[in-house]
C-alpha cells in the first residue's frame, strides 16, 4: 500500500429502526399469551371436577390437574394458591349449576300450585347420592348430571372426612353453612312471592328451615338404608307437605269449601 493510498472503511447499510418499533418487535416475541382468565378458570375447576370424581379428592394431586388443562403447575397456583381452593371452587360451580337447573324447573312452570308441587317433587323426591330419583336425568342448564352428582357426592364426604382429620372442619362448616343459608333464604323468598299461607305458629322463615332439615335428614337415612332407596315413603312425605302448604288463594279456597260443607 503506498504511502498516497487512503484506507476506505467498508460501507454498511444500516437500516434505521425507531426504539418504538424494537419495542413492539420485542414485546411480541416476549409477551405471554393472553388468556381469558374468566375461561381459564373454569377450566381448571372441570378438569379438577372430572379427576376427583374419577380418582377422589386425595389421589388427584396438582401436577395432573394442570396437565389437563396444559398448563404448568406455576400456572395453576397463580389460579388456586392451595388444592382446598380448588375443590371449593368445584362446589360451588356444581352448586350453581344445581341451583341454576333447580330455578329452570321451577320457573317453567307458571300456575303457583303446580310451581309448588315441582318444588316439594325436587325436594322430596331427588336424592342422586344414593340413587333415588324420579326427575329425568336431563342435563340442567350448566351441564350437570345426576351421576356427576353422585360421583361428587362422594368427594364430598371424603373432604369432609380430611377437614376432620387435619382440624379444619370449623372452615368445612362454615363454607357449607354459608350455601345451606343461601338455600333457606332462596326457599323464604319463594314462599313469600308464591304467597304461601303461613299456618299458626309456622312462618316462611321456619318452614325453610325444617325442609331443608328433613332434606338432609332424608338424605342420612337413605344411606344408612334405615329407610328403603325408592320413593314409597318419599311420596308419602310429598303428599303430606302438600296437604299441609299451599298458597294462600288455595288455603282460602279449600277453607271456605269446608266451612261449605260443614254448614
Amino acid at each position: 500500500m503506498g504511502p498516497n493510498a487512503r484506507l476506505v472503511r467498508p460501507q454498511v447499510l444500516v437500516e434505521h429502526v425507531s426504539t418504538t418499533q424494537v419495542f413492539r418487535k420485542f414485546h411480541r416475541i416476549m409477551a405471554p399469551k393472553i388468556v381469558d382468565r374468566e375461561q381459564r378458570h373454569r377450566e381448571i375447576l372441570t378438569a379438577a371436577f372430572e379427576l376427583f370424581v374419577e380418582k377422589g379428592y386425595h389421589k388427584t394431586t396438582l401436577g395432573e390437574i394442570a396437565r389437563s388443562v396444559g398448563i404448568g403447575q406455576g400456572t395453576l397456583y397463580y389460579y388456586f394458591p392451595t388444592k382446598d381452593e380448588i375443590f371449593w371452587g368445584v362446589y360451588n360451580l356444581m352448586m350453581s349449576h344445581v341451583e341454576e337447573g333447580f330455578r329452570h324447573r321451577l320457573e317453567a312452570v307458571n300456575d303457583p300450585i303446580e310451581r309448588l308441587e315441582e318444588f316439594f317433587k325436587l325436594l322430596f323426591l331427588n336424592f342422586p347420592e344414593v340413587g333415588v330419583f324420579e326427575t329425568p336425568q336431563e342435563e340442567s342448564e350448566g351441564g350437570m348430571q345426576w351421576d356427576q352428582m353422585v360421583g361428587f357426592s362422594h368427594v364430598l364426604m371424603e373432604f369432609w372426612l380430611q377437614a376432620e382429620r387435619s382440624g379444619k372442619q370449623e372452615q368445612f362448616y362454615e363454607r357449607i353453612g354459608q350455601h345451606q343459608r343461601s338455600i333457606v333464604q332462596d326457599v323464604q323468598t319463594m314462599f313469600s312471592v308464591m304467597d304461601i299461607a303461613e299456618p299458626e305458629g309456622l312462618d316462611h322463615e321456619l318452614m325453610a328451615h325444617l325442609l331443608l332439615a328433613l332434606h338432609n335428614g332424608l338424605s342420612i337415612q337413605l344411606r344408612m338404608g334405615v329407610m328403603p332407596k325408592d320413593t314409597t315413603i318419599l311420596k308419602r312425605i310429598l303428599n303430606l307437605f302438600l296437604r299441609r302448604i299451599r298458597p294462600e288463594c288455595s288455603a282460602t279456597s279449600t277453607n271456605s269449601t269446608n266451612q261449605a260443607q260443614e254448614a
